[in-house]
């Protein structure tokens, strides 16, 4: 049995673009020399695809995935959001929270994440 369509899950692909564009952007980490688009992608629980955003190269996915699934393409707005650790920044905890959502980042090295003093 599948889920209720409460739970989301986004992450981006990256892509070279090979023509020049004003809608990509540089990455040395993901494209080299190139320049690149990421495509948001928002999946429910449910196996459908609810929500797409391309963006420019590779910023911080936070507020694109949040702008993602304020603007749905269809299905039940999610309570729930997962997302890798792209996402995460400590803003984008309040916002989602201030919007409905419970956010749900899967964190790899942490401690990595936050700049202590």
């Amino acid at each position: 049995m599948w889920g209720g369509g409460l739970l989301a899950s986004v992450d981006g692909l990256r892509f070279v673009v090979p023509v020049k564009s004003i809608n990509t952007g540089p990455s040395p980490k993901y494209f080299g020399y190139k320049r690149g688009v990421t495509w948001l992608n928002a999946v429910n629980d449910q196996v459908a695809g609810i929500g797409a955003m391309v963006v420019r190269g590779t910023p911080r996915d936070s507020l694109y995935t949040l702008d993602t699934l304020l603007n749905l393409d269809g299905g039940v707005k999610p309570e729930m959001v997962a997302t890798d650790n792209a996402s995460y920044s400590d803003m984008a905890f309040g916002l989602y929270k201030m919007l409905g959502f419970r956010f749900a980042p899967r964190f790899r090295d942490l401690v990595l994440q936050r700049c202590l003093p």
